[in-house]
C-alpha cells in the first residue's frame, strides 16, 4: 500500500562560513569526496566552447544537441575522471564538472562528442577538490563540489565556483561550511537568479543552501538543515525548487526513508534563522511493489503535477533494488518500477524525460566489489512506468546523469574510475 506522510521537523539554521576569492563522488557504494586524487596531468585549454547567455538551468530535456551533418548519431567519449553531472546549452555544447588530479575541473564537449576545451582549477584553501554538480544562470556556469581544507580540523567542506563559459576561466569561488564536521555537496541548481545547493552537513543532516549568483553580494548564504538525513538532488519547476534525498527513520537507526520537499523560489536569506516556505513535504513508500522504507532518492524531476524520482530501496543492504517512482502531487499516489537482481545490488542515479517516456540510468549486478558494477539504462512509459527497453553498454561504473537532446538523443555521463560520456538514441541504440 502506498504510504505518504508529512514531514513536520522544524527549520533551523546551521553555521555557514564563506570565503570569496578569485579565480564524492556520489555512488551507491559511497559518498562524494574530494579525496582520491589520481596522477593524470593537468589538461590545457583546447578551444573556445560556445554558450548561449540565455541558457536555463538543467531541465533533463529540451536542449538541442543534435549532431551536425557528418557527425555520428551515437558516440562514446572517454574522460579523465568520473562525471556526476552535466549542463547542455542551447547550441548543444555539453559542459561537465569533475576533477583532474587533486584539482576541480570543467570541460566543454561539442554535440559530435569531441572534447573542445578543458580546464582544471584550484579551490582557494583546499588541498584537493572535485566538482559534483554544474548548472547555468545569466550567461555563466556554476560548478559545485567538495574540498578538503588545507588548515585541517574540518574534514570536508563544499564550494561553488562561477565559470566563464567562453574561456572556462574561474571568476570566483565561494566556500560553503555547514558544520565543523564533514560537509558534502551533491547538486546545484539555479532558479530566478539564485543558486541552490544540497547535500549533507556534519554527516546525517540534510543541508540546503541558497546563495546569490554575484560575487558582489557574496556573504553568508542562507543554509539550514530541516531534518536529519541527506539532500541528494534538486529540480526547478513550477517556479519552485524541489529537493529529494533521504532521512533516517525513527527505528531502527539504519532505516532511510525517501523524501521530496518543495520550497518557494522567493525564500529569503536575510531573516535568520531562515524564511524558507516549505510548500509540500512527503515521505513515500510503495511496499507492495518493492519500494520499502529503506529508500533513497538519487535522481529527480517534476512534470506538471507529477514528481518522478530514481534511487534505490532495500530490506537487506546487500541486496539493493533500483527504483523509479512516480508520485502524483495532487493525490500522493505512488507508481513504481523496480530493477532487482536477487543477491546483488542495483540502483538508479539519474533520470530524464522526453515528454512521453522516462529514462533512468544507474548500475546493476554488483556485491562488495564496486569494479563489478554494470551500467544500465532503462526506458519507461511515463503514465505507469512500464519497461520499454533496458540496455547495459560495455562501460565500467555507474551512469550518473542523463539528458534528452534533439528529440531522439540521450547524453549520458558516468564511469569509475575513468569517466565516460555517451550519446545514445531513445530507441535504445548506443
Amino acid at each position: 500500500m502506498t504510504h505518504v506522510q508529512a514531514i513536520t521537523s522544524a527549520c533551523w539554521l546551521v553555521l555557514n562560513l564563506v570565503a570569496c576569492a578569485g579565480g564524492l563522488e556520489p555512488s551507491l557504494g559511497g559518498d562524494p569526496s574530494a579525496s582520491g586524487a589520481d596522477s593524470r596531468a593537468s589538461s590545457a585549454d583546447m578551444g573556445t566552447p560556445s554558450f548561449d547567455s540565455g541558457a536555463s538551468a538543467d531541465s533533463g530535456a529540451g536542449a538541442d544537441a543534435t549532431p551536425a551533418s557528418g557527425c555520428p548519431t551515437t558516440w562514446r567519449l572517454s574522460l579523465a575522471a568520473s562525471v556526476k553531472d552535466l549542463h547542455i546549452d542551447s547550441s548543444g555544447t555539453i559542459f561537465v564538472a569533475s576533477k583532474v588530479g587533486a584539482r576541480a575541473s570543467v570541460a566543454a564537449i561539442d554535440p559530435c562528442g569531441t572534447l573542445r576545451a578543458s580546464r582544471d582549477f584550484e579551490v582557494p584553501g583546499a588541498t584537493s577538490a572535485v566538482g559534483t554538480g554544474i548548472t547555468a544562470s545569466g550567461g555563466k556556469l556554476y560548478v559545485a563540489g567538495n574540498m578538503v581544507p588545507r588548515e585541517g580540523g574540518d574534514p570536508r567542506d563544499g564550494f561553488v565556483a562561477q565559470v566563464d563559459p567562453s574561456t572556462l576561466a574561474v571568476d570566483w569561488t565561494t566556500r560553503l561550511t555547514g558544520s565543523s564536521g564533514a560537509d558534502e555537496v551533491w547538486d546545484i541548481e539555479a532558479l530566478d537568479g539564485s543558486l541552490w545547493v544540497t547535500g549533507n552537513a556534519n554527516g546525517p543532516n540534510t543541508w540546503i543552501v541558497k546563495l546569490p549568483t554575484t560575487q558582489a553580494t557574496c556573504g553568508p548564504p542562507c543554509g539550514f538543515s530541516p531534518f536529519g538525513g541527506a539532500g541528494r538532488r534538486l529540480f526547478a519547476a513550477n517556479g519552485k525548487m524541489y529537493v529529494g534525498g533521504r532521512i533516517p527513520a525513527p527505528a531502527p537507526a539504519t532505516l532511510h526513508e525517501a523524501f521530496a520537499v518543495t520550497f518557494d523560489s522567493a525564500a529569503r536569506c536575510d531573516a535568520p534563522p531562515c524564511d524558507f516556505e516549505r510548500d509540500n513535504s512527503v515521505i513515500f513508500t510503495d511496499a507492495e511493489n518493492g519500494v520499502s522504507r529503506n529508500t533513497e532518492v538519487r535522481g529527480m524531476l517534476v512534470v506538471g503535477n507529477d514528481a518522478y524520482v530514481a534511487g534505490f530501496s532495500y530490506e537487506d543492504p546487500n541486496d539493493l533494488r533500483g527504483v523509479v517512482v512516480r508520485i502524483d502531487l495532487r493525490t500522493a499516489k505512488a507508481t513504481s518500477y523496480v530493477l532487482d537482481q536477487p543477491g546483488t545490488k542495483d540502483g538508479f542515479v539519474g533520470i530524464a524525460t522526453d515528454g512521453t517516456h522516462i529514462y533512468a540510468v544507474g548500475g546493476q549486478g554488483w556485491t562488495d566489489d564496486m569494479s563489478k558494477v554494470q551500467p544500465v539504462i532503462v526506458k519507461l512509459t511515463m503514465s505507469d512506468l512500464k519497461e520499454v527497453w533496458k540496455r547495459t553498454p560495455p562501460d565500467k561504473g555507474f551512469y550518473n546523469s542523463v539528458r534528452v537532446v534533439g528529440g531522439n538523443g540521450l547524453i549520458i555521463v558516468g564511469g569509475d574510475p575513468a569517466g565516460v560520456m555517451r550519446r545514445c538514441l531513445t530507441d535504445g541504440s548506443c
